[in-house]
């Protein structure tokens, strides 16, 4: 007869309960294990996958509810605050992502750590966890271009305190009634109001692409940062994503070729794009020698650069995007400021 381990009859207590609840919940990869596989063999079908190790997970990560629909959000919000407490009763950290700031689940003290993302793939798996990486230790920092301040939440759960600033009222707003520690203001960024060395760490993610005065907001942000600061800034791929670039399935030729087309490169172009009904904003393509060139020539030196491939919950709904798996959508520059 099977007698499951106590790391196994934990999981497993777990896994009933969520399951109970409906819980939109997913275990984190950060698990012990212990068991030899023979202690395994008997376990029920969902724990099957885990053949060869007993999971006793540390940290887990919860999907919350989400925005108020009726029939939906209360049931998911009751289902997630109940999973995170019996985590807590096992002694097991949890870390919230959900945008809702008006849910049980979002409560001061529930769970370990709350991010008021949306459940966006690419952020979630993708910019949140570089973000995180990039700017843990981080004590002052800027998120320019913040918008409703998504990242800016990230950095602040983790103890730097953040000054978010867009320029446009409406994310100001939301990103205030959202709080989570950073401070909003209003700013552009090719003018920046804050005294020189004002921040250890600054952050850029997707805007840079909006801003006409390229020079003038490198500049800003290496006046703003002090020697030795970071400069973490997220690029839509300049090469990979320049406007006209795409996959390419040619069932013409024989045989038929499947590849990655190029636009203009190395032209610099702008064009308008509509990023919400009645929003339109301005798009400009530059190479990437003309960002690298501008932060050398204020003091921002590359240390690392990061092409990331899409990741597995992106592909999963963009299915066309499949085939180009190996095609990287954004590209992160980690800078520091040289000089004393």
């Amino acid at each position: 007869m099977f007698e499951p381990s106590p790391q196994t009859a934990t999981l497993h207590k777990l896994q009933c309960a969520l399951a109970k609840l409906k819980s939109p919940l997913t275990l984190a990869t950060d698990v012990a294990t212990s068991a030899p596989p023979n202690q395994l063999r008997g376990l029920p079908a969902f724990l099957a996958a885990t053949e060869g190790w007993t999971a006793v997970p540390r940290k887990v990560l919860v999907l919350g509810s989400g925005g108020l629909s009726i029939g939906q959000a209360g049931e998911f919000d009751y289902s997630g605050s109940q999973a995170i407490k019996a985590l807590k009763e096992e002694g097991i950290q949890t870390v919230l992502i959900n945008p809702n700031i008006a849910t049980v689940q979002t409560m001061k003290g529930l769970a370990d750590k709350v991010y008021f993302l949306p459940v966006n793939p690419e952020y979630v798996e993708q910019m949140v966890p570089i973000a995180a990486e990039l700017l843990d230790g981080a004590r002052r920092l800027l998120d320019v271009g913040a918008g409703e301040g998504q990242l800016a939440r990230v950095a602040a759960a983790q103890g730097a305190q953040v000054v978010a600033s867009d320029i446009t009222w409406n994310q100001i707003e939301v990103a205030a009634a959202r709080g989570g520690g950073p401070m909003s203001i209003r700013s552009g960024a090719a003018q920046l109001p804050f005294a020189d060395q004002s921040f250890d760490a600054v952050l850029a993610c997707l805007v840079f692409e909006h801003i006409s005065e390229v020079d003038a907001a490198i500049g800003e942000v290496s006046r703003v940062l002090e020697p030795g600061g970071h400069f973490v800034f997220m690029l839509n791929h300049p090469l990979l994503q320049t406007p006209n670039s795409g996959w390419i399935d040619d069932q013409i030729l024989d045989p038929p070729e499947q590849y990655w087309r190029i636009g203009d490169y190395l032209v610099e172009s702008e064009t308008i794009e509509e990023v919400q009904l009645g929003v339109h904003i301005p798009f400009i393509h530059r190479p990437l020698g003309r960002y690298v060139n501008a932060m050398a020539a204020n003091g921002l030196l590359v240390r690392q650069m990061i092409e990331p491939a899409p990741p597995a919950g992106f592909l999963e709904r963009a299915t066309a995007y499949q085939s180009a798996s190996t095609i990287p959508r954004l590209l992160v520059l980690d800078a520091v400021k040289w000089g004393s």
